[in-house]
């Protein structure tokens, strides 16, 4: 086999590092020698500065180059994590969802039985409407509307024979 068929194609080399999820940056750039490489610079510079100059860009390139990979290997790896630790946290809150909705589901059995207009109220928003409607009864006393003070004091009425049928029994 000679040296030339050994030799495999740049290109062939790119795209089976493209198959493999990586990506390939070619850099192009001329070999600095003095007179040949970033001219315009002369003077100030001399023709040896100039031509160190633009090994310094190149270096800096390659520098930069590497830099990125790190970079991106880091990224990947940081956000490969991420995700896993994302994807539990969604596992753990669909079989928490479940559980909830199981223990829900054996709470409204007992009221299943019951017609459609019993409504379940907290404690604490029965309260909270008795001293709206003591608040209300009181302004509409004020004012001399006995009618609208006599519907708020029914309703804190019935809010409270509510509050004292919830009383747990001594």
């Amino acid at each position: 086999m000679n040296s030339a068929t050994k030799r495999q194609n740049p290109l062939r080399r790119v795209r089976q590092a493209g198959k493999r999820g990586c990506c390939a940056i070619a850099v192009m750039a001329k070999a600095s020698s003095a007179g040949r490489t970033k001219t315009r610079l002369v003077p100030p510079l001399t023709l040896e500065q100039a031509a160190e100059l633009n090994t310094a860009f190149i270096a800096d390139v390659a520098d930069n180059l590497a830099l990125a990979a790190r970079q991106a290997d880091i990224d990947r790896a940081s956000f490969t994590e991420e995700a896993h630790r994302l994807s539990a946290i969604a596992e753990d809150a669909e079989s928490r969802l479940a559980k909830v909705n199981a223990e829900l589901d054996e709470l409204r059995s007992p009221f299943a039985e019951l017609s459609d207009t019993v409504v379940a109220v907290p404690t604490e928003q029965l309260r909270l409407a008795r001293a709206q409607f003591d608040f209300l009864a009181d302004g509409f006393a004020k004012n001399g509307d006995v009618i609208s003070q006599t519907i708020c004091e029914i309703g804190r009425c019935a809010i409270e024979q509510a509050l004292a049928g919830n009383k747990p029994a001594k």
